[in-house]
């Protein structure tokens, strides 16, 4: 953040998690646990560095006795998608009637692969959704002037210097 700005690693944040979404299409395809492994890495290491730069960045932005209540009420929103997206994602992803283990077995080899193949197929067009609202908002990011903080504001506690 100290070398290339707060609105730097909010969109490299961004274009991360994008591009692990992405990549569940490829992983569905190939059917490899390890390429779902690594597409939800991508997702992860997206989310975490857009945290590392979005709080921050928020609570230098504005009144510094604000600044705890700012990062509560964004935070706020963190276990509410706790919460909603399994419920939500649920509804795009899951399949109503899914095989048991057993039923699973006594498939033969074509029958298997094929259930198989619809079962990681589902979630391609979710990640793509995903993926593309992602990127829509890293544009926005990247079109939109957000204030810049200098560093030796942000260390003082001083903002007046932030200019948009």
């Amino acid at each position: 953040m100290q070398k290339y700005g707060y609105k730097v690693g909010i969109l490299v944040g961004l274009v991360l998690f994008a591009i692990g979404c992405f990549l569940f299409v490829p992983a569905a395809n190939t059917m490899s646990y390890m390429f779902f492994l690594t597409a939800l890495f991508v997702v992860a290491c997206g989310i975490t560095i857009l945290e590392t730069a979005a709080n921050p960045y928020m609570t230098v932005l504005g009144d510094p006795h604000t600044a705890t209540q700012r990062l509560n009420f964004a935070q706020s929103f963190n276990g509410l998608a706790a919460f909603v997206a399994p419920i939500v994602g649920g509804q795009f992803i899951l399949t109503e009637d899914p095989l048991t283990v057993d039923q699973v077995a006594a498939l033969s080899d074509a029958e298997r692969l094929a259930y198989i193949q619809a079962e990681t197929a589902v979630v391609k067009g979710p990640y793509v959704i995903l993926g593309l609202i992602i990127l829509v908002v890293a544009l926005i990011f990247f079109f939109i002037k957000l204030p810049e903080v200098k560093e030796e504001e942000e260390k003082t506690g001083f903002f007046k210097g932030v200019k948009a």
